[in-house]
């Protein structure tokens, strides 16, 4: 289940501005494309709670997929691993040129900040922008066999503050 989660660590730990809020959500519909077929999928994240001693975060993930597969999972996620629509905007200000680019999903068009990760026989591409969990586009490549894509589709930003 760790390959699903949709966290930018790469970049979190240097945009750490406006702190996410209580409620806010983020829901994608993505494809999973391997040498056995193609399988739908939504996942749904939601920043159910703040702890003020730990400065970390309660969130909520639910997925489902065309499979019949149902998982909802909560698990504490620290501030420096969560990316906020402020986090996101402020990324985008410091994106080079070369790297920005307008994305289309489900929820509109965004201008986004595109993030390129390698390692061996993984690579992720990630469009960011300001929205909560900063994610609009992601994709996904594994050893040449699955290719996953998943785009956002809709998002809400939380009005409660931690």
């Amino acid at each position: 289940m760790k390959w699903l989660t949709l966290t930018v660590l790469m970049f979190a730990t240097q945009i750490a501005m406006a702190s996410p809020n209580i409620g806010d959500q983020a829901t994608y519909t993505g494809n999973a494309i391997t040498n056995t077929g193609v399988v739908g999928m939504t996942l749904s994240k939601e920043i159910l709670n703040y702890d003020h001693r730990t400065n970390t975060y309660l969130v909520k993930t639910d997925y489902h997929d065309d499979r019949g597969t149902f998982v909802t999972e909560t698990e504490v996620v620290a501030r420096r691993d969560l990316i906020s629509a402020a986090d996101g905007a402020a990324l985008m200000e410091r994106c080079g040129d070369s790297e920005k680019q307008v994305k289309s999903s489900p929820a509109g068009e965004f201008e986004t900040c595109k993030i390129q990760k390698s390692e061996e026989g993984f690579t992720v591409h990630e469009w960011i922008s300001a929205v909560p969990f900063g994610l609009v586009y992601r994709t996904e490549s594994i050893d040449e066999i699955t290719y996953v894509d998943w785009r956002l589709l809709s998002f809400k930003i939380g009005e409660g503050i931690h």
